[in-house]
């Protein structure tokens, strides 16, 4: 019977959850940067605005950081959290961008009390 080798891990314990924080952290921060770059419709004013107030960005990536931290910590996969908390972000900041667009208020926790009575709504609507 021929042995099955295991994959050894690389460094440390200590490293490796140093490491994870890291890619989380950045991982935060790029979802961070990618929803104020769907509020704003630039780079540059997205930099503009990080450079006057850069506490938001960094306090907003490290939130999102600490999400895909968690995810990643329980689902054992770095990528596959921020891939969820990415597009959760994304996803959110659009319809807020859109919101926004067509009826001049941004979204709000009670929109989402309005998500949840759509089938009431949609039966007012058409009938």
């Amino acid at each position: 019977m021929k042995r099955q080798k295991r994959p050894r891990a690389l460094g440390p314990v200590w490293l490796r959850w140093v490491m994870f924080l890291g890619g989380s952290l950045c991982m935060g921060l790029a979802v961070a940067v990618a929803v104020q770059w769907v509020v704003t419709g630039s780079l540059s004013i997205v930099w503009e605005w990080f450079v006057k107030w850069p506490t938001y960005l960094l306090l907003t990536g490290v939130l999102y950081g600490a999400v895909v931290f968690t995810l990643g910590a329980l689902l054992g996969r770095l990528w596959l959290s921020a891939i969820l908390v990415g597009v959760a972000g994304l996803v959110l900041s659009l319809v807020d961008y859109f919101k926004t667009a067509i009826n001049g208020t941004p979204l709000v926790l009670a929109d989402f009390g309005l998500a949840a009575q759509v089938g009431e709504v949609a039966g007012v609507a058409g009938g």
